[in-house]
């Protein structure tokens, strides 16, 4: 019998063919399978790496990162989203993934585009021109470092719902003109850019706008007014971290976005008194005027007509005053969050006896106010959360015992502050686990006793342990090792003894700052060296405590901070090696000894190195000219990504602020920030015992603005090579047996602010020209055969009254034209470095690791 035609199969074939619009389960269609196969080719050829998916298989809708229609079988969503990564990028590839974005228009049913962190270089200079994408309505563009000329083809894509363009560099004022086209907008996202003028009212009166997020910014002026009463339909409007100013609006002005769900307003310059209408827009659920100047009471009474959707009400940082009763809140059952630290004015009432409130907060904020001191004492309020979250009551001078009642079976505690209070008793006993708490803060308090031997298994969970100066005693409890989540442990100033756990430097692979010092720990005040054949700490960036060192103790090359001063260590540096990332180095003030290690010469441009204050010996090594950096213009020496590395790190361990360090120039004692990259450089070798000539070589620390080799035994004359670091600021070489004249050529130092060469054996005359005309006789003192020259004459180099010849004297005074070439120099490398800074990738970058610069005088 013969056998039939499949005609069945041959009208499907006939039909896949020939209806493109109708989908049966054939494979993509060819062109669409094209495109994303050029796409992946692109990546290749930027030394990328395509999905494996791609090109496996006939049907490109079975591949990664693929959506297709049920219906017609066309590709309706791409997600890009860290296709291209840079940080994974082999060395030697491309900054950016290079393709033509017109390929995206092979695909015509496309509705959702997310191209966010793939760094494409088309999306910088070309934008998306030419680009048909008649059905697009979610476009991500974010984390893709563009610019403005990114919005002139966005006004075509009028079927855009949801546009994010958040996390780049554009500038500018808002494009208003081309976000006017897009009629169907509801979500807009143009936050973290640098978006400058007013906000124009144009933008929130898009006819179907619900979510408008302008934050990050630098947006001026106010909020603009209407006197229409239709209502727009923004439901969210975030315009925080600008410099945004003004009173907030009235009702009558402000009334158009009644439709509000949400209001941020934080960190801005807002001034005034707060409206009582924000309380009573109808729909209004979270409102945030943190981190502004707004002034007088919280105009909240017991007859306050409050919205009852409010969930959130952030007003911390502030100037506010008066009274707020957390009992004139009680109608809002679905209150979550109190925000109102910082306001050192504002009386805050909390126990309530016998009032049980219809809300249950998650988080609760009182940080620096004028806090109901019965808070912890009669805690009636706090018994009656039982979803708390995060809790902060520190800075608020509470007394009372410890509450280790709020570590119940049910707690669900995530982040606890209660630092600098007056808070006694101990952590003994806590009955229940804290499986959901991460971090425990509670520094500056008088909590005593020891810790518990269980301790792990009290807080599995912990990244963030805040114990410092306390008056805690005994051994810190081999248990603490068995948090392996744990980041920052913060034990300085208490009464431990014993050893420091070995495991503490083993068991935290992800450790990055460890502080123990001022305790009494053996490892702090050695009677033996620290074993470190165990030490393993690979993300560790910040270490402060206390122990003797010797022999090789690190193993990590992430470390940038190490700060082990005032301790008792002992043992020489040869350990002192592989820091490939060091820019602080203080380990003054302890009792290490031998030889300065040349080890000290391989470090890659460390900004500070204080070693003052040991018992070090023997020459200096010549090679300690070669440890400046190349460049003082770090950031292009130092990768961007460590840059932004740092930055991150120390915003994500800021809970007790290890961003900022101290160190001695000037005879005063000063506080860096982030910015020390820029702001100081320095050396301390003072108060050792270190001997010989100084060498020639030390003059190549151009770069060096601070120079202490006070209180050694130097010898010999002052190198002349000095007149090379050209932006030393002080120069300290007091308290040695140096002899010889003091140099004439030291004149030329410019910059030089302190200078002292006290109690030396040193002859000739004090120069009297350039910054030395500045100095006091206490920067001579107890050098018997030194002499002041009398008023008019100049010390010259023959040690004699008389000029200084015309190789010695600087002579740009008297020469215009050398004069006029400088300053034309200046200018130009003046503007140059604006330049790099603002339209430089790694100039941004450098601006993101910069931090505020703290004056403290003291010892």
């Amino acid at each position: 019998m013969g056998s039939r035609f499949p005609w069945g199969f041959f009208f499907l074939l006939v039909l896949c063919l020939s209806h493109p619009d109708i989908y049966m389960p054939c494979g993509c269609f060819v062109e669409e399978r094209a495109a994303l196969m050029d796409i992946g080719s692109s990546l290749t050829s930027s030394n990328s790496t395509a999905p494996r998916s791609w090109g496996r298989g006939n049907d490109c809708c079975l591949w990664e990162r693929v959506k297709c229609s049920n219906i017609t079988g066309r590709v309706s969503h791409l997600y890009f989203s860290n296709l291209y990564d840079v940080l994974k990028v082999p060395a030697g590839g491309a900054m950016f993934w290079r393709f033509n974005t017109t390929v995206f228009s092979a695909f015509p049913e496309l509705q959702f585009l997310d191209l966010s962190s793939i760094y494409l270089s088309s999306l910088g200079s070309d934008g998306l021109v030419g680009l048909k994408l008649p059905k697009l309505q979610h476009l991500n563009l974010t984390h893709n470092r563009l610019r403005e000329s990114i919005f002139a083809p966005l006004g075509e894509l009028v079927t855009l719902e949801v546009l994010d363009v958040s996390h780049n560099y554009i500038q500018g004022v808002l494009p208003t003109a081309v976000l006017k086209e897009l009629t169907n907008l509801q979500e807009l996202y143009l936050n973290n850019n640098h978006f400058n003028g007013s906000l124009p009212k144009s933008l929130l009166t898009l006819p179907h706008l619900r979510i408008l997020d302008l934050s990050t910014n630098s947006l001026a002026g106010g909020i603009p007014i209407s006197s229409s009463s239709e209502p727009v339909s923004v439901e969210v409007l975030n315009l925080s971290n600008n410099n945004m100013s003004g009173a907030l609006p009235t009702e009558q002005a402000f009334g158009y976005l009644r439709n509000l769900r949400e209001l941020d307003l934080s960190s801005n310059k807002f001034s005034g008194n707060i409206s009582t209408f924000l309380f009573s827009l109808p729909h209004i659920e979270r409102l945030d005027l943190s981190r502004n100047q707004l002034e007088g009471s919280i105009p909240i009474t017991p007859a306050s007509n409050l919205s009852l959707s409010l969930k959130g009400l952030r007003f911390s940082q502030n100037n506010l005053s008066g009274r707020l009763s957390f009992f004139w809140l009680r109608d809002l059952t679905k209150l979550e969050q109190i925000d109102l630290s910082g306001n050192s004015n504002l009386a805050v009432d909390v126990t309530i006896s016998g009032w049980v409130p219809l809300f249950q907060l998650k988080q609760l904020a009182l940080s620096g106010c004028d806090l109901d001191k019965g808070i912890i004492a009669e805690p009636h309020f706090l018994r009656t959360q039982h979803c708390l979250q995060e809790l902060d009551l520190s800075g608020n001078n509470l007394s009372g015992s410890m509450p280790n009642w709020l570590f119940t079976k049910e707690a669900t505690l995530i982040n606890l502050n209660l630092g600098n209070n007056l808070l006694t008793g101990s952590l003994d006993p806590i009955w229940h686990p804290q499986t959901a708490l991460k971090s425990f803060i509670t520094p500056t308090n008088l909590i005593a006793g020891k810790l518990p031997a269980n301790f792990s298994s009290i807080f599995p969970s912990l990244s963030t342990l805040d114990l410092s100066g306390n008056k805690f005693f005994g051994e810190i409890p081999i248990s603490l090792c068995h948090i392996n989540q744990m980041q920052n442990l913060y034990l300085s100033n208490n009464n431990f003894s014993g050893e420091m756990p070995a495991c503490v430097f083993t068991d935290f692979p992800e450790l990055w700052t460890l502080r123990a010092s001022n305790n009494l720990l053996e490892d702090n005040k050695l009677s033996g060296a620290l074993d470190t054949s165990f030490w393993n700490l690979p993300n560790l960036v910040v270490l402060n405590l206390a122990g003797d060192i010797s022999d090789d103790l690190f193993n990590t090359s992430n470390l940038m901070a190490l700060d082990m001063r005032y301790n008792k260590l002992t043992g020489n540096l040869n350990w002192l090696k592989h820091f490939n990332n060091i820019k602080i180095l203080s380990l003054g003030w302890n009792e290490f000894e031998g030889q300065i290690t040349p080890n000290l010469c391989k470090l890659n441009c460390p900004r500070i190195i204080d070693f003052s204050h040991n018992k070090l010996s023997d020459p200096l090594p010549p090679c300690v000219g070669n440890i400046s950096c190349v460049d003082n213009r770090v950031a292009q020496n130092i990768s961007p990504f460590f840059l932004l590395g740092l930055l991150l790190t120390e915003v994500s361990i800021s809970v007790y602020n290890p961003r900022v360090f101290t160190f001695a120039t000037k005879g005063a004692r000063y506080t860096y920030g982030l910015n020390f990259f820029d702001l100081m450089s320095g050396i301390d070798l003072s108060e050792n015992m270190l001997s010989g000539e100084i060498p020639l070589d030390i003059g190549n620390l151009n770069n060096t603005k601070s120079l202490n080799l006070s209180n050694n035994f130097f010898t010999g004359q002052i190198p002349a090579s000095f007149v090379n670091m050209s932006e030393i600021e002080s120069l300290d070489l007091s308290h040695n047996e140096l002899s010889g004249s003091i140099p004439w050529q030291l004149t030329k130092l410019s910059s030089l602010a302190v200078f002292s060469v006290a109690y030396n054996n040193l002859s000739g005359c004090i120069p009297n020209s350039g910054q030395f005309g500045t100095f006091s006789m206490d920067s001579y003192q107890g050098n018997s055969y030194l002499r002041n020259m009398p008023k008019g004459n100049i010390c010259s180099p023959d040690s004699e009254a008389g000029d200084l010849p015309s190789e010695g004297r600087d002579s740009m005074a008297d020469d215009p034209v050398l004069y006029a070439v400088s300053a034309a120099s200046f200018v130009l490398a003046f503007w140059a470095t604006v330049a790099f800074l603002f339209f430089h990738p790694l100039g941004w970058h450098a601006i993101l690791a910069t931090g505020n610069l703290v004056f403290w005088r003291g010892h």
